[in-house]
């Protein structure tokens, strides 16, 4: 039997085969155009590269440094993710400014933006070698409050320090380094087409920024904070607390203007408030108000911890002049929130917000009482996020002429030495005051709030059978 040739194969539809192939061949030519245009992406950097590198090493120096550390740690200090997050929001942010000057190609343009980068870095680098700050609100509020002849001393003993002139030297550097590389540069973009090497950089790069993309949104949550409450709480949960200059200059910015709002509306609060407040008792009374924060209740011997913890309380308690509460529960965990619901008159229950009700110390001095608040974190709260949100209540000027007889002048070492200054500087001649001291407690760094002698190194290691033994010894003692 003779078998006859087929012209095509069985179960083969040529139809089929064409569109697959004219399918493969759109797509190749989609991963071509994409390919083909990924190379523009990366054309600002290498005609800019110049400016580039300076915008990131100067803006973004503070994260490449927390970054390092991040290496060099044995054990991680914080998310891997938070740490290279901020070096992705540095280089979207580097990417943006290269962009607009080769873009607009205006020599006016670039020279601007240099002049920013510089005078940025410059005030970043001051605030934190002379003060310890970073660029925040509270910069913001010193310069609006700060008057001609203030600037004039702060000239005088701040710009011609050893410090300031270290500074002064390493912005020098910078600019005379950054004008060499620009005088002298090479056609990056040229070497690197010539190596064939565009468009994977660029699709590289294509991923970096898409992924700084991705970070940025901490830029759209911190835009929608309504109050200081919010920006605190940004600053503390937020998934990437961006640390470099430019951020910290939008955060600044945001931040003191939320927080004139919120102080603005607790000074209106407090001015329309019943000033009828008339004590019908003749009797002297003495009103004290401790806060004392960061304090784990189960760990208080007073509360039935095991080992003797606060002797002191114990020996009050013994005496009947204190009574430790059982059912008081703080209504958030975060300093700022607690404080500001604490002190003044609003209910959470009812949806009331701190900034609509009045401040209580002041509804006590209209009462007639005399009012004293020492603080303890009032120095602190200048370096932390929290400051934002506590200053524009504590210390706005309208709320201490109107809350305040007198406030402690400055922090000091230990809680017990805020005491010690209140008794030597105050005589308690009113019949009726009203005492506060708002401590710093067991705040980080537990080891630092006591002195180590005899009397408050009582415990050791060995009394705690628990993991996390040294830390729970400086806690306790």
């Amino acid at each position: 039997m003779r078998l006859r040739a087929s012209s095509k194969p069985p179960n083969c539809d040529f139809k089929d085969v064409g569109s697959s192939i004219l399918m493969s061949k759109k797509k190749m030519d989609c991963f071509k155009r994409i390919y083909t245009w990924g190379g523009y992406v990366i054309i600002p950097i290498l005609r800019e590269y110049p400016f580039f590198i300076c915008f990131f090493l100067l803006i973004g120096y503070e994260a490449l440094g927390n970054l390092h550390g991040q290496i060099i740690a044995s054990q991680p200090i914080e998310p891997w993710s938070s740490c290279i997050g901020r070096i992705l929001l540095i280089i979207l942010w580097d990417y943006l400014f290269t962009a607009v000057i080769y873009v607009l190609k205006k020599r006016w343009i670039k020279i601007l933006l240099y002049v920013f980068t510089f005078s940025l870095f410059f005030l970043q680098l001051f605030l934190n070698k002379i003060f310890g700050l970073n660029i925040c609100p509270y910069v913001l509020v010193l310069l609006n409050e700060t008057t001609s002849s203030e600037s004039s001393d702060f000239i005088r003993t701040f710009v011609l320090t050893r410090k300031t002139l270290l500074i002064f030297f390493i912005i020098i550097l910078c600019i005379v380094f950054s004008f060499l590389v620009e005088r002298f540069r090479i056609d990056m973009y040229g070497f690197i087409k010539k190596c064939h090497l565009l468009n994977v950089l660029s699709l590289s790069f294509v991923i970096i920024f898409f992924s700084g993309a991705y970070f940025s949104k901490t830029y759209a949550q911190l835009l929608r904070c309504q109050t200081s409450d919010d920006i605190a709480t940004w600053v503390i949960n937020d998934f990437c607390q961006p640390h470099d200059a430019l951020s910290y200059l939008i955060y600044a910015f945001k931040g003191y203007s939320v927080s004139s709002d919120d102080s603005k509306h607790a000074v209106q609060a407090v001015e329309k408030m019943d000033r009828n407040n008339t004590i019908t008792n003749t009797d002297s009374l003495n009103v004290v108000l401790v806060i004392g924060e960061s304090y784990i209740k189960s760990h208080a011997h007073i509360y039935g911890y095991s080992l003797p913890t606060t002797p002191t309380l114990d020996e009050e308690k013994e005496k009947g002049r204190l009574v430790p509460f059982s059912n008081v529960v703080s209504p958030y965990a975060y300093t700022n929130r607690s404080l500001h619901n604490m002190l003044c008159c609003n209910c959470i229950c009812d949806g009331e917000h701190w900034y609509d009700a009045p401040y209580f110390p002041a509804v006590f001095k209209s009462a007639g009482y005399n009012v004293y608040f020492w603080d303890n974190q009032k120095n602190d709260s200048k370096m932390h996020a929290v400051g934002v949100a506590l200053n524009s209540l504590l210390y706005s000027p309208e709320i201490i002429k109107l809350s305040y007889t007198s406030t402690n002048d400055h922090a000091t070492k230990y809680d017990m030495d805020l005491i010690r200054d209140f008794s030597k500087k105050i005589r308690l001649k009113n019949k009726r005051n009203l005492i506060i001291f708002h401590l710093m407690g067991q705040h980080f760094d537990q080891a630092e709030r006591f002195p180590h002698t005899s009397g408050f190194m009582r415990f050791k290691s060995s009394d705690i059978h628990i993991n996390g033994r040294k830390f729970l010894v400086t806690f306790k003692n």
